[in-house]
């Protein structure tokens, strides 16, 4: 019953958490050696906020387990709840006045008069395109590259737009004078192409331009580009080696080694949107999300 109270949705989070408490707390009074209710009590207890109580039921949970899948799974959830305890989440949501600037600590480049504004809650790069080129938005920090674990965005464009929209996660090597396009070292993203289709991209530090694979589906052929918002995330996995997911709506559709190592320098995040002369683009972005380690 207690586990069917965890799964359960028809109920609000509280009385979830509640009911699903009382019910293992129940079968620990009738056995207190009975490691799954000791796991599913801690884990109750993250989700309450107490950390500290979380790892105590955890730990004798571990304790108690013979060697296995439940003393695993002890193991694997302190490892969760110590990486989570220090994890720190940045998020910008872009409601504010609109402007002609980002603001908020971001950088933006512009070609003509296309440039990233901040209309109606969002970040909107929205014209037609006077010449060839890329609109950037950037945002990094001191220590980032140590620090970073994971991007996303909500990212939707035009129903006609022939436009690269990429979100990345790049080494910079410059800006050009007058916010001229930014010079770019080793990156890795993900997007669509000027054809509609998902791709992930990437560039190893020695490349000239960025290099975009198309994501296949199920039957071999290039995914398109879903209709509406699309979540897009770029998540580091290994940091020695600089390996990195790629995430479309919450599913993994690749996986890229760029360089991007923890301690190769410094790491900004990016999006970036390029056209061809005389194209009308709309690309809007409703937020950003960043999470890395404190």
């Amino acid at each position: 019953l207690g586990r069917t109270w965890l799964l359960s949705e028809d109920v609000a989070e509280k009385d979830r958490l509640r009911q699903a408490k009382e019910q293992f707390t129940k079968l620990v009074e009738m056995d207190g050696r009975f490691v799954p209710a000791l796991v599913a009590l801690g884990t109750i207890a993250y989700q309450e906020g107490d950390a500290e109580e979380a790892m105590r039921k955890l730990d004798l949970a571990r304790d108690l387990a013979t060697p296995g899948e439940d003393r695993q799974q002890a193991e694997n959830l302190k490892l969760e709840i110590v990486k989570r305890e220090n994890m720190r989440r940045w998020r910008d949501d872009f409601d504010r006045p609109s402007s002609r600037t980002v603001g908020n600590g971001w950088s933006q480049t512009q070609v003509g008069a296309v440039q990233p504004t901040i209309r109606d809650g969002n970040v909107v790069v929205s014209g037609r395109m006077e010449e060839a080129g890329t609109v950037w938005l950037a945002r990094g920090e001191p220590g980032l590259n140590e620090k970073f674990i994971s991007v996303q965005a909500g990212v939707s464009t035009g129903p006609t737009d022939h436009v690269d929209a990429y979100l990345v996660v790049f080494q910079r090597r410059g800006t050009g004078a007058g916010g001229g396009e930014v010079t770019v070292g080793a990156a890795v993203g993900v997007g669509r192409n000027q054809r509609g289709e998902l791709v992930q991209v990437e560039r190893k530090p020695a490349d000239r331009i960025f290099t975009a694979t198309a994501v296949p589906g199920a039957d071999g052929k290039p995914r398109l580009w879903p209709e509406g918002e699309v979540v897009l995330r770029v998540e580091r996995i290994d940091p020695e080696e600089g390996t990195f997911a790629l995430f479309v709506n919450g599913e993994r559709v690749g996986t890229a080694p760029v360089g991007l190592r923890q301690k190769s320098g410094t790491v900004e995040i990016g999006l970036l949107v390029t056209a061809n002369a005389a194209e009308q683009i709309d690309v809007v972005v409703s937020g950003v999300e960043m999470i890395r380690f404190k």
